[in-house]
């Protein structure tokens, strides 16, 4: 470019997936002694013709019988001309319904999500679909998350542990797990606690018998795996007739 010339700088943006407000910026490098670095700054509005206002909605920590009831809402840009025509769940114990008193003025409609009690324990991960007669956007997804608490509640549920060839284990190599009973009936029993991959050592503590353990997961430095990323599984068997067998997944991963 001449001195004193212009250019053009053609940028793109995928809006796929986002809503909302965005600002993005981008880094112009150039050999201008004075200002050899320059930031533009963009911004703009998605417009959202038919979607939920979040596409994700936590429904926290829910013991296994436990009835929970969250809101969520779904922005409708043009009320008059959009139908709702139906609404799916990936699973029967997840009730959905339109809330009728809602004051659509704001273009918005309140959405009831009901967890009913039986779903299985652990990480919850399910899916609400509202159908609409907009060929342009014809279905809104929600994203349900949270923990379904069994018999027994392990915390965490995945750990990770990271080393470099160079400087051998990078991170702290011992990690906690604790694992709380929530049945008072039935005493809890680790019977078996393994990691068949054995890259872990695992010391069990007992806190307090048949209802509180830690168990004190090291990573091994004689054996480490030899690909940069690993994937396992510490298994645990119990007594508790509901809840035999648990996994907790692990990672290790080298780092450069």
């Amino acid at each position: 470019m001449p001195p004193g010339g212009e250019g053009k700088i053609e940028v793109t943006f995928n809006s796929r997936g986002r809503k909302g407000k965005q600002k993005k910026s981008i880094t112009v490098t150039s050999n201008d002694p004075y200002n050899p670095i320059t930031k533009l700054s963009m911004s703009g509005i998605i417009d959202i013709e038919f979607d939920f206002v979040s596409s994700n909605l936590s429904m926290g920590k829910v013991e296994r019988n436990q009835t929970v009831v969250k809101t969520a809402q779904i922005q409708i840009k043009n009320p008059a001309n959009t139908r709702i025509t139906g609404i799916e769940t990936s699973s029967p114990m997840i009730k959905v319904r339109l809330l009728e008193d809602t004051d659509i003025s704001d273009n918005k409609v309140d959405v009831e999500v009901t967890l009913m009690p039986g779903l299985p324990p652990g990480r919850l991960s399910e899916t609400v679909t509202v159908k609409s007669n907009l060929e342009s956007k014809p279905e809104a997804k929600l994203r349900l998350s949270g923990l379904i608490i069994g018999e027994f509640e392990i915390t965490p549920l995945s750990i990770a542990y990271f080393f470099n060839d160079s400087a051998g284990i990078v991170t702290d190599s011992s990690v906690k797990v604790t694992i709380v009973n929530h049945n008072d009936a039935v005493p809890l029993e680790l019977v078996e606690i393994s990691d068949p991959d054995g890259y872990l050592k695992i010391e069990k503590q007992t806190i307090t018998a048949g209802q509180k353990y830690v168990l004190v997961c090291n990573l091994s430095e004689e054996k480490l795996p030899d690909s940069n990323r690993h994937n396992g599984n510490i298994l645990i068997k119990t007594n508790n007739p509901v809840e035999k067998e648990k996994e907790i997944s692990y990672r290790i991963i080298k780092r450069k």
